[in-house]
């Protein structure tokens, strides 16, 4: 019947050739279609070492999404999993050696809800990079010994009385290094934030220990990778 508006509660009733009349019915007029909501959580930029959890939100229950209703582009598609009816989650793992953005896409009608009205499109995007800082990131590197009486620049070979040398340096244009981590003997020992005008200090967190130590300064972006 016409002029039947959405969410109006409508009472059926049924008769037989013989005229017998069925009991009522009450249904529920549904003619709005689901919307959808992509979400994710990552709040800034997913590095080569994590992944991005999108999830799928429709405004009611629904029947029928799957992972095929999704395309995704500058990543790869990993588990997908069904909360409730009306929310589903997809992790996606970034592409390798890429930065740019993972695309998620969802077409009108990929489900439908419970009355048959099938379900809006839906868009989300997340930035990603997974190319780590170039070996060369890092210059002007200076070791300093800056406690007792000669204070000066440590070159390989020396001895010094600082149990907390520091590394000094300055990253280069365009790098994108935001963090310098210091190791020694391959084991991460400090570590400190690059400065708004590119340079950095960085020195162990805790006093060194032992007679021998080889010193490395790894370049660390944004999205974590080294």
């Amino acid at each position: 019947p016409g002029g039947l508006t959405d969410g109006q509660e409508i009472t059926v009733t049924a008769t037989d050739p013989s005229g017998n009349t069925s009991g009522e019915a009450t249904a529920t007029v549904d003619g709005l279609a689901p919307t959808l909501t992509i979400t994710d959580n990552v709040a800034g930029i997913v590095g080569k070492a994590g992944s991005v959890t999108f999830t799928f939100t429709f405004s009611e229950a629904v029947e029928g999404f799957a992972a095929d209703d999704i395309t995704v582009s500058g990543g790869t598609a990993g588990q997908f999993i069904q909360v409730s009816p009306s929310v589903y989650t997809l992790v996606v793992t970034p592409a390798d050696g890429d930065a740019g953005t993972i695309s998620i896409n969802v077409p009108a009608g990929a489900a439908h809800d419970l009355a048959g009205n099938p379900t809006t499109a839906a868009s989300a995007s997340q930035a990603s990079d997974t190319v780590a800082p170039a070996a060369d990131s890092l210059t002007g590197l200076v070791l300093l010994d800056d406690v007792g009486t000669d204070q000066s620049a440590i070159v390989e070979g020396d001895t010094t009385d600082d149990a907390k040398p520091t590394y000094t340096g300055t990253i280069a244009d365009g790098s994108g290094v935001t963090t310098v981590q210091l190791l020694d003997n391959g084991v991460v020992v400090g570590s400190a934030t690059v400065n708004a005008d590119g340079t950095f200090s960085v020195s162990p967190s805790t006093p060194l220990t032992g007679a021998d130590h080889s010193f490395t300064l790894v370049p660390v972006d944004a999205a974590g990778n080294a």
